[in-house]
C-alpha cells in the first residue's frame, strides 16, 4: 500500500498552507478518473464518479483499483472484438 508521504521539511506543508498545493497525475485510473499528488507534501487526493476530489483513503484506494481492473479489461475486450476476422481460403 502506498501510505502519504510526510514531509521532511516541515517548511513544505507550511508551503502548501500559504500558496496552495501543486497536484501532479501520480495514477490515471480511467479516461476521467485521476489520481493526484502534490509535489511538495505528499498530499494525495483523487476525482469521483460525481466530478469532485476527496482525499485518497485506504477504501478510495481500493475502489480505484477495481475500477482500473476492470477498466483495463473492458478496453482489451473491446480492442480484441474491433478486430477483423480472417478467414482462411
Amino acid at each position: 500500500m502506498n501510505f502519504p508521504k510526510k514531509p521532511t521539511n516541515p517548511l513544505q506543508g507550511a508551503y502548501c498552507g500559504l500558496v496552495g498545493h501543486r497536484y501532479r497525475v501520480s495514477q490515471r485510473i480511467t479516461h476521467h478518473i485521476n489520481e493526484y499528488e502534490c509535489c511538495n507534501c505528499g498530499k494525495q487526493i483523487t476525482d469521483t464518479y460525481s466530478g469532485t476530489t476527496e482525499l485518497l483513503t485506504n477504501k478510495n484506494k481500493q475502489v480505484n483499483e477495481k475500477l482500473a481492473e476492470f477498466f483495463r479489461k473492458k478496453q482489451a475486450y473491446f480492442q480484441r472484438k474491433s478486430q477483423p476476422v480472417r478467414i482462411a481460403s
